[in-house]
């Protein structure tokens, strides 16, 4: 077995400081993974293995994009995991044919990413889905929208919302039904569905209805957004340049609606012109 001749200040500057792996390192000194181990062991250097690679992401700061995308996410298809000792992660999921989708979230979280995959389900559905690392600034994210297991929505966390949380909202759950942009929002209360509606008037002056609808299979009602055609041009110019490529079929472009009563087409230009 060959011998590894390497003092502590050696092997702490490599793995320490350098962040070298063990495998790195028994590479470098040609001598096995075990032998290296064993030297810090002796030399009391507590061994990290896979989860260096983690370390620094822990360390990083939320840039101010990825807050928004991960509030927009959280009304939508995102999160947030609460581990037993209180640290906290987000996951998501997304049909393959969405793969573009999870990978541009993928791109703007990669600092944090812990690891993403592709699975096919029972069915041979094939999803794609990513997690991150636990981080610290997940912690207020999840005391804001979570109570317990359950999400909530309150009017802190909808004064968070800007125009690009707003468009991964809708990016994810938004769809729309003839001119009328419609957001699926089943999983919060009646109560919740009033604060949405409250909060785009008062920030934004556009104006939302609340529609029930009864499904068949299980015969419980639930709750959504709808903006009408007015509104709907509102709200397109709001997020229009945050909306991904593919994803533009779900907005209403104002330039390509032949017929709008005067008053409504007076009303949109007021309201693009006090946006400036």
């Amino acid at each position: 077995m060959t011998k590894l001749n390497i003092t502590k200040e050696q092997i702490e500057d490599l793995y320490c400081n350098k962040k070298l792996s063990i495998r790195e390192i028994a590479k470098i000194y040609c001598v096995a993974f075990d032998t290296v181990r064993r030297k810090l062991k002796k030399f009391n250097i507590r061994p990290i293995f896979g989860h260096r690679k983690f370390l620094d992401k822990k360390g990083v700061k939320l840039t101010s994009l990825q807050k928004e995308v991960l509030m927009g996410s959280l009304f939508g298809d995102g999160h947030l995991v609460k581990r037993v000792n209180g640290s906290c992660n987000y996951s998501e999921s997304h049909s393959i044919k969405q793969e573009f989708y999870a990978k541009w979230k993928i791109n703007i979280l990669s600092n944090i990413l812990a690891k993403h995959s592709t699975y096919t389900d029972k069915r041979g559905v094939e999803s794609i889905n990513f997690r991150t690392i636990t981080h610290e600034e997940l912690k207020p994210l999840h005391e804001l929208f979570y109570r317990g297991k359950v999400k909530i929505v309150n009017k802190e966390i909808l004064n968070s919302l800007t125009p690009l949380g707003i468009a991964v909202w809708i990016m994810d759950d938004g769809s729309r039904s003839g001119r009328n942009i419609r957001i699926s929002t089943d999983c919060f209360t009646y109560e919740e569905q009033l604060l949405f509606k409250n909060f785009f008037k008062a920030k934004y002056d556009i104006d939302v209805r609340v529609q029930k609808t009864t499904r068949t299979r299980n015969n419980k009602t639930y709750w959504y957004l709808v903006f009408n055609r007015t509104n709907s041009i509102k709200l397109t110019h709001l997020i229009k340049d945050f909306v991904l490529e593919e994803f533009k079929y779900k907005l209403t472009d104002f330039s390509k609606i032949k017929r709008l009563y005067p008053r409504h087409k007076l009303e949109i230009e007021n309201w693009l012109a006090a946006r400036g």
